[in-house]
């Protein structure tokens, strides 16, 4: 069961800039009939601004969120006259039982979860700068990402930090602190370039390189890249990996292809 309530008011500035406040309120109750399939697929939870209002945040199947609890919301948008859109929100939830479901890591765990904080700011042309934080009533960081990004129809350059303690039912036993560069390029028609690169602030050191080549057309899409997982553990040692992939589109496939049908 679940009931929705939201209401925006939208204001204009006097530079012309569109202004909306968006209070929400969400009311969710939901029981598990049956006994519990093991834990595969939602063993880690995202809680961000996508699935705030969702009926259960497990990303899978094997995990439905159970128990009466409430979500409270608060957006805030301008649209300016220029081009440009800031958003922020914050929201969280409120339990009447702590059913034991989520980690200490997913924001999400205890009768009262983190404050959801998050924000996004869109400039032209192609330019995006998005953060989201989960935040205790001590003001303790749980969980941060932030990314900014820029795009045109022919490149894409983003840097995305991202901040999560230690979870051991996460299977991450130290804090993770890194940084992750990413680029593609549109080299000609079909064919488009990519590199990656992830650097562990908490290790101090680059941790692994990745550099792709992929070919698509609307019947097919082929994959070819060189990564380098670099390490300075005594069990385990730097590997050097090749990978290939072949994927047929448009019969059935999920990904998409420059056009959606394969034309003979």
């Amino acid at each position: 069961l679940e009931a929705e309530l939201r209401y925006p008011f939208v204001k204009t500035a006097a530079d012309g800039a569109a202004l909306v406040l968006e209070p929400i309120i969400h009311l969710a109750w939901t029981t598990n009939l049956g006994t519990d399939v093991p834990n595969e697929d939602s063993s880690i939870v995202e809680f961000d601004e996508g699935n705030l209002l969702s009926i259960s945040r497990f990303p899978g199947e094997d995990r439905f969120e159970t128990g009466a609890r409430a979500t409270f919301g608060l957006k805030w948008t301008r649209y300016d006259p220029d081009g440009w859109s800031l958003g922020l929100a914050a929201g969280r939830v409120v339990r009447d039982v702590d059913t034991g479901q989520f980690t200490a890591a997913s924001g999400l765990d205890g009768l009262v979860s983190d404050w959801l904080l998050a924000g996004q700011l869109k400039l032209t042309p192609g330019l995006s700068i998005t953060g989201r934080a989960h935040v205790s009533d001590g003001l303790d960081l749980t969980k941060a990402e932030s990314r900014i990004n820029w795009r045109n129809q022919q490149a894409s350059v983003a840097a995305t930090y991202s901040r999560v303690v230690a979870d051991l039912t996460e299977n991450r036993p130290d804090l993770t602190s890194q940084m992750t560069l990413d680029a593609t390029y549109n080299i000609r028609r079909h064919w488009t370039g990519n590199v990656t690169y992830l650097y562990d602030f908490a290790a101090n050191k680059g941790t692994k390189a990745r550099i792709g080549i992929q070919y698509a057309n609307e019947c097919l899409s082929f994959d070819i890249s060189l990564s380098r997982r670099f390490t300075s553990s005594t069990s385990v040692t730097p590997t050097t990996d090749i990978g290939l992939s072949v994927n047929l589109l448009g019969l059935g496939s999920e990904v998409a292809g420059p056009q959606r049908t394969c034309s003979g």
